[in-house]
């Protein structure tokens, strides 16, 4: 009877630990997608400037797309336009000056998998 008990427990903590572990993981545009944008795409595309007729700068801006279309996919990362042109795998290459680190790279591609989400 004690033993059952105990594994009840233990499964029920190694589940509440998974829950945690899955909100940890999950990136949103405000929290993760937003602070590289700022860093390195909005100096032009921001709602004065619009290079390609594309606002990076809110979610909904981006979530319109440019003057191309939408440029992410929710769920599809190598579908998405966004993902390709900062991976250099279309042109334009994005950013021109360089490349993101792999560590930004993954965060989109991480975001765009997970369903695009804005905030936790």
């Amino acid at each position: 009877m004690m033993t059952r008990k105990l594994k009840s427990i233990a499964l029920a903590g190694f589940f509440l630990a998974g829950l945690q572990i899955q909100a940890q993981d999950k990136i949103t545009y405000e929290d993760h997608v937003l602070p590289i944008l700022r860093n390195a795409c909005l100096k032009c595309h921001n709602p004065d400037k619009m290079r390609a007729d594309l606002d990076l700068s809110t979610y909904n801006a981006l979530m319109k797309g440019g003057g191309g279309g939408e440029v992410v996919a929710g769920g599809d990362a190598d579908g998405s336009f966004l993902y390709q042109v900062i991976t250099h795998a279309e042109e334009p290459t994005m950013p021109p000056n360089g490349k993101l680190s792999d560590k930004e790279i993954e965060v989109f591609k991480k975001w765009i998998v997970g369903g695009l989400l804005e905030t936790t």
